[in-house]
């Protein structure tokens, strides 16, 4: 089947490292919009779509199985981008509206790979960026927050996977094909000049993010090709798998492109941004606790990473890791200490987890992990359009009601908070002064609130420990 490209020998060039090694390459891919009941490697979905090229990954790497995002894409980014929480950097919700995104002042993953590598380390953004708006440089807000090289697209999501408009390096210029094909024409024709020569490259995907579109049947497994252009209702489940899938598959071209030597020295990370949406979560998340809320559905993610800087690959971690990690562990990576390199007086929340990559015995670093959600602006579901052109949807019918995912359906809204965990246990605190504690050791997918039926001694001293960390972090600003 065209999809299973690493199966063999080229992922296995990428699978077992003795050693960490400064200045390896580092492959970024974020996916958009998928938790972790979405990935069928972490065994908590029970539909999942065919993933063989990410599954190889997880066989010869690291899954981690306590990693936290942020509860929607545009704080996610900038987390990694900052290595600081959203409370620092202002960028709670989406950008755009009443939220202008990352501020230009902030520190820069891309700036310091720039200035502190060591030597030449080239890198670029591909895809979706969704961290500015006009205010804060619009299409040259990547160039102005040290990126080199970027191509694909500003805003949150898509109206049209066929046809769509890519900036590059702030021009704009029409697209008609399937984004994520584009994505990784991109990413290899960036990557053939640099090979031999140290880069990282964040390929952050649109995929499978609404309006749920039906890839190009050669990218699919057959159980997909038999599905209309757009979901005929409420029901895009199908749809959003055979987005995962078409990804898989495009991700198998891109690792296969990179070729077995490139690979051999690159450790590539993979990633959700946020928990599905409501509109196509799986069990045992619940349109309740899905994407935009401070639920597990909403950010628990997956992680997996291999390469060299893997030993014993094909295992799991319950190591507490957040999306500011990936800051100072790409930085780790390539041979960049982030404490050093930040400023002083700037506030660094960041911790590589490149120890736990290195051995299968260190447990990570982190007593806890946070996240949080606020300021969000008001948004609207995508529209697809009557594609004229060629792709899958050539010859389709107009747009269907509702193809983007807007929502409806009487979803209760999401309530912006603060949420905070240990090993065992999780509190949630809204800004409406309402609060929730969940033991994550006997209750992972938060049936039962334990405020409302009183706590145990344990449970009592848990509480109360992370009380005190949620106070002291948020008075650190």
């Amino acid at each position: 089947m065209k999809s299973i490209f690493l199966a063999g020998a080229v992922l296995g060039a990428i699978a077992f490292g003795s050693a960490v090694h400064a200045r390896d390459n580092v492959l970024l891919i974020i996916a958009d919009d998928m938790g972790v009941e979405a990935l069928g490697c972490y065994g908590i979905g029970r539909d999942t779509a065919p993933t063989p090229n990410i599954d190889a990954l997880c066989e010869r790497g690291v899954v981690f199985e306590n990693f936290w995002s942020q509860s929607t894409c545009s704080p996610t980014r900038a987390t990694i981008l900052t290595g600081r929480y959203g409370f620092r950097t202002g960028v709670g919700g989406p950008a755009g509206g009443s939220n202008p995104g990352i501020g230009l002042s902030e520190p820069s993953l891309f700036k310091l790979l720039t200035a502190h590598a060591g030597g030449p380390y080239d890198s670029a953004v591909i895809g979706k960026w969704h961290l500015s708006d006009q205010r804060n440089g619009g299409d040259d807000n990547p160039a102005r927050m040290g990126v080199p090289h970027y191509a694909g697209f500003m805003r949150g999501g898509l109206r049209d996977y066929f046809s769509w408009r890519k900036v590059v390096n702030g021009r704009t210029e029409l697209v008609e094909r399937y984004a994520t094909t584009e994505f990784v024409d991109d990413a290899l024709r960036w990557l053939e000049p640099r090979k031999g020569k140290p880069w990282f490259l964040w390929l952050a995907m649109t995929a499978p993010h609404a309006p749920f579109h039906k890839p190009p049947e050669e990218l699919l497994a057959d159980e997909f090709k038999g599905l209309p252009d757009y979901p005929p209702g409420r029901d895009a489940r199908g749809h959003y798998k055979a987005m995962i899938n078409a990804m898989d598959t495009e991700i198998g071209r891109l690792l296969e492109g990179i070729g077995e030597r490139e690979l051999a020295k690159t450790n590539v990370i993979f990633m959700g941004d946020n928990g599905s949406p409501a509109r196509v979560v799986g069990a045992p998340f619940t349109r309740r606790t899905a994407k935009d809320t401070l639920y597990e559905g909403g950010v628990r993610v997956p992680l997996v990473v291999a390469g060299p800087a893997v030993d014993g690959g094909g295992r799991t971690s319950k190591a507490l890791v957040n999306s500011t990690d990936l800051f100072a562990t790409i930085l780790h990576m390539a041979g960049v200490d982030a404490r050093r390199a930040v400023p002083a007086d700037i506030s660094l929340d960041s911790v590589s987890f490149l120890p736990v990559l290195a051995s299968a015995a260190a447990e990570g670093s982190r007593a806890f992990i946070f996240t949080d959600k606020f300021g969000e602006r008001r948004r609207r579901g995508f529209r697809a359009r009557n594609r004229q052109g060629g792709g899958a949807g050539a010859g389709a019918p107009g747009p269907r009601p509702n193809a983007g995912g807007g929502r409806r359906g009487g979803r209760p809204p999401s309530k912006h908070g603060q949420a905070i965990r240990d090993h065992s246990y999780k509190l949630i605190r809204f800004t409406d002064g309402s609060e929730e504690f969940y033991d994550l050791r006997q209750d992972p997918f938060e049936r039962r609130n334990l405020t409302a039926s009183g706590l145990s001694g344990e449970a009592a001293k848990h509480r109360q420990a992370l009380l005190e960390h949620l106070s002291r972090l948020t008075a650190s600003r």
